[in-house]
Formats: structure tokens, C-alpha cells, sequence
């Protein structure tokens, strides 16, 4: 493994267990903290030479800012509905709602659904590709992600991109 694939995975890592330990941290500060590392990390595994002493700082504070408003958009109320979302939508199916305390709108269209194998759980599991649009502060965001129904019957997101 090259050492810049092992410096990120060690930030990875890091952040994922500050997260953990976030519980008096508001949903912006742990969005901007973990965007930022993770753009940090994408940023300096781009560069090159001194550049990627840029690209590694370019990347966090873009990071920090797209995970910030990400962060900050979806409150518990939301992430129980997009949870309700992924268990009971029919696939090809679009789920919406409004928040009443934050003005921000969601919909999530289940894409596609299958089931894997979980080595970690030694069991298998369904999971959904899925589509959710939101209206965040009068700005439209688009995610593709995909969600696993974990052992608890909650479905945890395992990917996202934009």
C-alpha cells in the first residue's frame, strides 16, 4: 500500500471515530469536520510535488463546506423519514416531505433493490440504490446513494455520490 493510500485511510478512520464520539457536537460541525478530512484526503491523493500541499487544502475546505450544509440539512426528524423511506417504498416508487421546522423538502425514489452478503455479519442483507432530491434554503442537491437494512432494522447508507 502506498503511503499516501495509508495516510488517508488512517484520517478516514480517525474521523469516523470523532464522529462517534460527537454527541455534543451539532449535525453542521460533524458534516464540516468529516467533509473536511475527507476532502483533505481526496485533495492530497491528487497532487502532486508541492501541489498537493493545495490540492490537500483546496480539497478541506470544500469538504468541510459541501459537509457542513449537508450536515446541517437533515435533522432527526428527516433521517427517520428517509429511513421509512427505504423500508417501505416500493422500488421505482418516490417518497416526499416537508420539514415543518426547517422549510427543507425531500423526495427518495427507491432505484433498485437486491440483497448481499455481509461478511462482517456473516449474513445477508438488503440494500436499495436510491435517489433523493432536497431543497435545501431555496438550493435544489441531488444524491445517489445505496442503504443496507442492518441486523436492527435500520438502513444505514453505505455510498453516496452527487
Amino acid at each position: 500500500m502506498n503511503r499516501g493510500c495509508l495516510q488517508g485511510s488512517s484520517l478516514i478512520i480517525i474521523s469516523i471515530f470523532l464522529v462517534g464520539c460527537a454527541q455534543n457536537f451539532s449535525r453542521q460541525e460533524v458534516g464540516a469536520a468529516t467533509g473536511a478530512v475527507v476532502g483533505g484526503v481526496a485533495g492530497q491523493l491528487f497532487g502532486k510535488g508541492s501541489g498537493r500541499v493545495a490540492m490537500a487544502i483546496g480539497g478541506a475546505v470544500l469538504g468541510g463546506l459541501i459537509g457542513s450544509k449537508i450536515g446541517q440539512s437533515m435533522d432527526q426528524q428527516d433521517k427517520i423519514k428517509l429511513n421509512q423511506s427505504l423500508e417501505k417504498v416500493k422500488t421505482g416508487q418516490v417518497t416526499r416531505w416537508r420539514n415543518p421546522d426547517t422549510g427543507n423538502s425531500y423526495s427518495v425514489e427507491a432505484v433498485r433493490t437486491y440483497q448481499r452478503y455481509n461478511k462482517q455479519e456473516r449474513r445477508q442483507q438488503y440494500c436499495r440504490e436510491f435517489q433523493q432530491k432536497a431543497m435545501i434554503a431555496g438550493q435544489k442537491q441531488e444524491i445517489y446513494g445505496t442503504a443496507c437494512r442492518q441486523a436492527d432494522g435500520r438502513w444505514q447508507v453505505i455510498s453516496t455520490e452527487k
